[in-house]
């Protein structure tokens, strides 16, 4: 009379299975999107710490730099967070621009500063308009 609910007791093992399977999926999942947003957040760090740097090298040297040396040799106005070597990995600096063209351009279009990958909308910190305006007054009139 007493007979084991084997069916029963296995369906239940599956439902189970399934749904610890389901969890360890979506957990994994989540874990990758805060890393993804993480190193986003590391990026526009980054990249804004690198033009506020810039624009103070173009108001010091009326110019815009000619590699990350000249960047590197000149002293911050404010602390770094991140070393020079990781700035490079997360950065990306044109060094052969031309001036009038980026003055020019609409702030989402400058691009002669920007993450290298993913980061968030860094051209909405003011840092490019301050950056174009510093440019300006580097340009002949």
């Amino acid at each position: 009379m007493n007979e084991p609910q084997t069916g029963r007791s296995r369906g239940c093992f599956y439902g189970c299975l399934i749904i610890a399977v389901a969890l360890i999926v979506a957990l994994g999942l989540a874990i990758h999107a805060a890393h993804h947003a993480w190193q986003e957040e590391l990026n526009l760090h980054a990249t804004l710490y690198v033009i506020r740097h810039v624009n103070h090298f173009v108001q010091e040297r009326g110019r815009w730099p000619e590699s990350w040396g000249e960047l590197e040799a000149l002293p911050s106005s404010e602390g770094r967070g991140f070393e020079w070597t990781e700035l490079r990995e997360r950065v990306v600096i044109d060094f052969k621009i031309d001036v009038a063209d980026v003055v020019a351009q609409q702030v989402t279009e400058v691009k002669p500063i920007r993450p290298n990958g993913y980061a968030f909308a860094y051209w909405k910190y003011g840092r490019i308009e301050e950056l174009q305006e510093s440019l300006r007054k580097t340009i002949p009139e």
